[in-house]
């Protein structure tokens, strides 16, 4: 007989706006069961989306969490969502000015993804914290374009440090109020021209003095990428060494400014320590892949392992990387005249030599209606192409058994995820 479950559910976003606020909110849940006790201290499945405009609008981000969280003693769930494991968008790049947006939770109690919960609230003005890490400040307005005269106002007519951020409307001095290398850093307070106070592209090289803009004159994270105009800053108008990590904003590098020559995808810049090259970062998931155990079963088997079905078929991009195979589902086994059964994943029909890739099926949990299955293994030393993953079955000792099998009674939802990993 399923069981079913309610939740309350605690949405506590907390956005620490200190220079950038973190790509996370903070998610909490009260899960009890259908006669109102609290599921404790239970692995939970959970998988999270993000709509855009309506309840039922579009997916803009969605993630599973694996491996499962845990309520605590008191029925408590904890998650960070934009932590978990990415199946559709990336969670930093949502653009909050474009909602309004809703959050779509989907919980299994039972720890697989047979989701009995489901919930959709909408994300009212909390989140759009991460929309207001990019707001400029507001400006006075009192000085416009309008008002000033074409070269009318020379660097002889400003005093040291005369013209700050607050004196000038967004936009109002373009390259038409400026003769070439009339602003200079003596007329400039450090700081005090921020990004939003420059018109996109209005400063060019030919507005520049050789060595005029240097670190100390610039507030950290004030200039982006589409406040230069392309080309416009050459290693003539850089100071060596005036340009640090602190004076670049956050993402003002973007790969249209880095060669991707000789970079395959996924890689990442890496110091060899004479060079910079292209490579997959060390620990780093190259690649995941989501295969589908639909249900298959073997109507006999001893104690020697026996081929249940193959899953499916990954593809191996670097010959130094591992796999890392999860298997997520129900495994079951209708009678054994043992102490039970081990089912073990396989890449090519071999075993691995890393660790155990196998679950023990005890005696006392055969059945045709199985029980819930998690477990991962490496395999190493694969070379470059395609790799076929099965799941196969033995008797302990010298038993034998009668139809085994996984993800029984064909309800779906069973899977595996492969990962490779540098």
């Amino acid at each position: 007989m399923r069981q079913f479950f309610t939740l309350v559910v605690i949405i506590a976003i907390n956005i620490s706006v200190i220079a950038q606020a973190p790509h996370k909110m903070s998610y909490q849940c009260v899960v009890r069961n259908s006669s109102g006790a609290l599921v404790t201290n239970q692995g939970i499945g959970v998988k999270i989306s993000v709509l855009q405009d309506t309840p039922d609008g579009m997916v803009v981000y969605q993630e599973l969490f694996t491996p499962n969280p845990e309520t605590n003693a008191n029925g408590l769930l904890s998650i960070e969502i934009g932590t978990g494991l990415p199946i559709t968008g990336d969670f930093s790049i949502i653009d909050w000015a474009e909602g309004p947006y809703y959050l779509k939770t989907e919980i299994d109690p039972l720890g697989t993804t047979n989701y009995t919960i489901e919930g959709i609230s909408q994300l009212l003005s909390v989140p759009y914290a991460f929309y207001s890490e990019i707001a400029g400040e507001p400006a006075d307005n009192s000085v416009t374009s309008a008002k000033i005269a074409d070269g009318t106002i020379a660097t002889a007519d400003l005093a040291d440090g005369s013209v700050t951020s607050e004196k000038i409307a967004n936009s109002g001095v373009t390259t038409a109020k400026l003769a070439n290398t009339s602003v200079t850093t003596a007329k400039i307070a450090s700081g005090s021209v921020t990004a939003a106070k420059i018109a996109d592209e209005a400063i060019t090289a030919s507005k520049l003095a050789d060595n005029s803009v240097t670190s100390s004159k610039i507030a950290d994270g004030t200039i982006a990428t589409q406040h230069l105009a392309n080309g416009s800053i050459n290693s003539a108008k850089i100071a060596d060494g005036t340009i640090a990590t602190a004076d670049l904003a956050n993402g003002s590098v973007t790969s249209a400014n880095i060669s991707g020559s000789g970079a395959d995808a996924n890689n990442v810049l890496q110091y060899t320590g004479s060079s910079v090259v292209w490579d997959y970062a060390p620990g780093s998931i190259i690649r995941y892949t989501f295969l589908n155990a639909n249900c298959q079963s073997v109507s006999n088997f001893d104690n020697v392992y026996k081929k249940i079905s193959n899953i499916g078929t990954v593809s191996k991009v670097d010959p130094d990387s591992k796999l890392e195979v999860s298997y997520y589902g129900r495994i079951y086994v209708e009678a054994i005249t043992s102490s039970g059964a081990y089912f073990e994943i396989r890449v090519n029909d071999a075993a691995t030599t890393n660790g155990r890739a196998n679950i023990h099926l005890k005696l006392a949990e055969a059945g045709l209606n199985g029980i819930p299955a998690t477990f991962t293994t490496v395999f190493s030393d694969l070379g470059v192409g395609n790799h076929t993953i099965s799941i196969w079955v033995r008797a302990t000792f010298t038993g034998t058994g009668l139809w085994a099998g996984y993800n029984p009674g064909c309800w779906s939802g069973d899977y595996i995820i492969v990962r490779e990993i540098k």
